[in-house]
């Protein structure tokens, strides 16, 4: 390995989407970012440079330890898929459970510093509503929540070093590349729709998100990374964007910028009928080592939205 070994990042499912947009944000913070993978190298993106890339299957202690050595950090992004985890919630728990356990053995053979875990909003249960903070209790009910709570139960009993987890909530933009799968995303899906004129809501719209833009996460975790040993005493941080809308808000904002792009608005359609009474609103509230900035989410929103609604331009005409 060369460079400078105290800026040295393993990114497990360092090609997925948040992987490939974390990578760009961390080698412009600095950061020496490796990439751990299971793809074979004619699968890999072209901006994956073949000397950052390691071989690193959660199934596989031996490859765990080849991709940790040298290694300060480790941000753990490598999991089963919600769709995935509900048809198969067994093969979820040694995916995303098991798996992690040995990663974090793993980290602990080879004195990785810092281990830094991604889970997700849902954690605190379904339906989303109301106030969530750092008091509020886990109440996980899908078994992609369900086994993500348990592998950061897996993190916090790690024998060495510090740890981190990031319960993440609706994070968006376009993905690094075409390999990366983030069509089941909210906004990505509903940019995708807006090609074809039509932006069709399965559900009422008035069901309540959390947005975070890509940029937010990357500066978010540059800075988790950078802080000091301190600032990881958490039990974990929210990281969220300072946007709760609705589900019609957010298809109402992609439409908007759609005309914008392409001089035709997209119609929205809705698969229930409004309810008498909207549900909760929801406020997610983010806690970390890193700064807030309103105005500049609110801004990274719009340029997001824009980049993912250019990547259907030729779809549009």
């Amino acid at each position: 390995m060369t460079g400078d070994a105290s800026r040295a990042i393993l990114l497990m499912g360092g090609c997925g989407y948040l992987g490939g947009r974390l990578a760009e944000a961390l080698e412009t913070a600095g950061w020496t970012v490796f990439l751990g993978v299971r793809r074979p190298p004619e699968r890999l993106p072209a901006w994956a440079e073949p000397s950052r890339v390691r071989f690193a299957d959660l199934a596989d202690a031996a490859s765990l330890d080849r991709a940790c050595t040298g290694i300060r950090a480790v941000v753990h992004l490598a999991a089963l898929g919600a769709a995935d985890c509900a048809r198969d919630p067994a093969r979820a728990h040694a995916v995303n459970v098991e798996g992690t356990r040995r990663l974090a053995d793993a980290c602990d053979r080879r004195g990785v510093a810092r281990l830094l875990y991604f889970s997700t909003i849902h954690v605190y249960g379904a339906p989303l509503a109301g106030v969530i903070d750092r008091d509020t209790p886990p109440a996980p009910v899908h078994p992609y929540a369900v086994t993500h709570h348990a592998a950061a139960a897996v993190v916090r009993a790690r024998g060495h070093g510090l740890w981190g987890e990031i319960r993440l909530s609706n994070a968006f933009g376009p993905p690094r590349d075409d390999l990366a799968d983030a069509a089941h995303l909210v906004v990505n899906d509903l940019c995708a729709q807006a090609a074809s004129g039509v932006l069709a809501i399965r559900g009422h719209g008035r069901e309540p998100r959390n947005m975070i833009p890509m940029p937010m996460v990357g500066r978010a975790v540059a800075a988790a990374l950078a802080a000091p040993d301190d600032a990881w005493s958490h039990e974990a941080w929210n990281l969220g964007g300072d946007w709760n809308p609705r589900m019609a808000e957010i298809a109402e904002l992609v439409a908007e910028r759609a005309a914008a792009r392409w001089g035709r608005r997209p119609r929205i359609t809705f698969g229930l009928p409004r309810p008498d009474a909207d549900p909760p609103a929801l406020d997610f509230r983010s806690n970390g080592p890193w700064s807030r900035d309103a105005a500049r989410d609110a801004a990274t929103r719009i340029g997001e939205i824009d980049a993912t609604l250019a990547r259907h331009d030729a779809a549009a005409r």
